[in-house]
């Protein structure tokens, strides 16, 4: 079962035990989409997923055992059972908005659920010792899972079609467009904090790949932009002209072409120059 159109992003629970791994997907409702378990980490692992009613239980391929000991049976099982996770938020269509996991020991610093920054795991990996058996496996998880919020989020998490914008403006797909309203959305959102900040706008310039090379993207936060008095000439906008702001505009708008690559090079020449 899919997360619904519309209902936001999904959160995924997570619970690593010392031979199992269970999980769930929640909707924004808190209600479980599909929960699973994986059973006999370092023996004979089994994967069990609950949807809508019906189980089904497979093996989880984990290769050849010849030669290894319990413990790297183990870990190879444990990141075995993280994989088909991944592979079934991808098969499900699953836009996270966050991973939560239970970790056994917080030490005395953390006993309440909290985000976890490299801060957090820095500490937490301190405390492998009061928990020995469960901690590194907790750890685990929140390492792959901030890997798989990485690969879900963005243009390619929304979309689920890719991370590139050219892909997703080519595609008639419904959510690489939601992407790409999305990405528009949030730029004004950030437009307009700026623009309170600031107390006024004399100048909107776009550059970067996106801002330089897309004149849909362009013509979206304009359009968006209009409230401001944001007025762009169609035909400036379609050639990529310098300037884009038509004459009765109260915002220049322009877009700026970088070259990282030349200042890269300067830099490096000085860097070079001041060691003679």
């Amino acid at each position: 079962m899919a997360l619904p159109e519309g209902a936001g992003g999904g959160v995924l629970a997570l619970n690593a035990g010392s031979s199992s791994l269970k999980f769930a997907l929640f909707d924004a409702t808190d209600t479980a989409l599909w929960r699973g378990r994986v059973t006999g980490l370092g023996h004979q692992p089994q994967l069990t997923l609950d949807t809508g009613g019906e189980s089904c239980s497979t093996p989880l391929a984990v290769g050849d055992r010849s030669g290894q000991s319990a413990r790297t049976a183990f870990d190879r099982d444990f990141e075995a059972a993280l994989n088909a996770i991944d592979g079934l938020l991808a098969e499900h269509g699953a836009p996270l908005l966050a991973v939560g996991h239970r970790v056994v020991h917080g030490g005395g610093e953390y006993s309440a659920p909290l985000c976890v920054d490299n801060r957090v795991l820095q500490h937490l990996q301190r405390c492998v010792a009061l928990a020995p058996l469960h901690e590194p496996y907790g750890l685990a998880v929140i390492r792959a899972m901030q890997h798989l919020l990485y690969e879900r989020s963005g243009l390619l998490g929304v979309s689920g079609v890719s991370d590139d914008l050219r892909d997703l403006l080519a595609s008639s797909d419904p959510h690489a467009r939601e992407a790409v309203d999305l990405f528009v959305h949030r730029i004004n959102q950030w437009l307009g904090a700026l623009v309170a900040t600031l107390g006024g706008l004399d100048a909107l310039v776009f550059t970067g790949g996106i801002g330089e090379n897309s004149a849909l993207v362009r013509a979206a936060v304009c359009g968006l932009s209009a409230w401001l008095g944001v007025c762009i000439d169609e035909q400036a906008n379609h050639t990529g002209a310098d300037w884009l702001h038509t004459v009765d505009s109260a915002v220049a708008v322009g877009v700026v072409h970088t070259d990282e690559e030349s200042v890269v090079a300067r830099h490096a020449r000085a860097c070079v120059a001041a060691q003679d």
